[in-house]
């Protein structure tokens, strides 16, 4: 009788744990996407991307997968509601290399460790971009300007974000190069400061210039490895003798210990979406490339950005 009470207590304990290996029924229920930031940017436009083609092709076993937006403090308020969630594949973020803006300012008490890796699905280029009124024509006229009078040139930024990253390190590519970053915010709101003449110089992503093309900006050089197809004539920072490459990818993340086969499971989801001809057709019209990595990959990429925005930490905090 004490063997059978005890085989007996086994067994409902072990029924009772929670699934180390949660894929033979995951999913069961809705996928929850944090997407840190308000409607309307890339990061958001990515996230509504994925959920239409992964609940109409039921990639996700035909369960729903709603994208909730949480912004908040640059990301990173949506950031800590999946580090600090059930890492059973439940509720993911979709993120970039603000994590690393962020962890270099110094702006969160938790880090690129504390996520699991799972797909990085494309990626946008920025343009260093002036209005239309800016008394400088070409990259370096901008650049012979920055050196010739540091700190006096305004350039609009979200601090710590991807938009000031890219500016400090076309600085650093180019020595003596030393703008004055302005709080700006969103990449829409640098927009309009340029337009407004309140900041001289900013970074605008490639989506954002094709959806403002000639109207009223002018983008001087690409931080790609090449030149986009639409905009053929602005030439990349390489061309012009500056090693900057530059972009921002969209990173799927979970919190940290999510099961091996979970994350298999969703990395196997998120590039069958990619590999759709609706995929292809929607990241072309925003003009993001369709580059893909898995969670090996990613967790290597991440590793690798983070170091390099590390850094230039001190120059993104403002110190000298």
């Amino acid at each position: 009788m004490r063997k059978i009470l005890f085989l007996s207590i086994v067994a409902t304990a072990l029924l009772t744990l929670p699934s180390l290996s949660g894929a033979a029924d995951y999913p069961s229920q809705p996928v929850k996407v944090i997407v840190p930031f308000s409607q309307g940017g890339s990061t958001s436009v990515t996230a509504l991307y994925f959920q239409k083609i992964i609940q109409e092709k039921k990639l996700l076993s035909g369960v729903p997968m709603p994208v909730v937006h949480m912004p908040g403090a640059g990301g990173t308020v949506g950031a800590r509601t999946v580090k600090d969630a059930a890492p059973d594949g439940y509720n993911i973020l979709l993120w970039h290399v603000g994590m690393c803006g962020s962890e270099a300012m110094g702006n969160i008490d938790f880090s690129h460790k504390d996520f699991t890796p799972i797909a990085a699905t494309g990626s946008q280029s920025y343009c260093i971009t002036v209005s239309d009124a800016s008394p400088y024509k070409t990259l370096q006229e901008l650049f012979d300007a920055a050196k010739a009078k540091p700190d006096t040139i305004t350039a609009g930024a979200n601090l710590g974000a991807a938009s000031h990253i890219g500016l400090v390190l076309a600085e650093k590519a180019a020595p003596g190069v030393r703008f004055r970053y302005v709080q700006s915010g969103s990449t829409s709101k640098i927009y309009a400061a340029l337009l407004g003449g309140h900041v001289e110089v900013g970074l605008l992503g490639t989506p954002t210039l094709r959806q403002v093309a000639s109207k009223g900006v002018r983008p001087l050089a690409i931080l790609a490895q090449q030149r986009d197809p639409a905009f053929p004539n602005v030439p990349t920072l390489k061309e012009l003798g500056y090693d900057v490459d530059y972009s921002m990818t969209n990173w799927w993340l979970g919190p940290k210990n999510m099961p091996a086969d979970v994350v298999a499971q969703l990395e196997k989801n998120f590039k069958a979406a990619m590999d759709t001809p609706e995929m292809a057709k929607n990241f072309d019209s925003s003009s993001m490339a369709l580059d893909f990595l898995g969670s090996e990959a990613l967790g290597l990429s991440i590793e690798a950005q983070c170091k390099s925005i590390n850094a230039i930490a001190k120059r993104l905090r403002g110190e000298k």
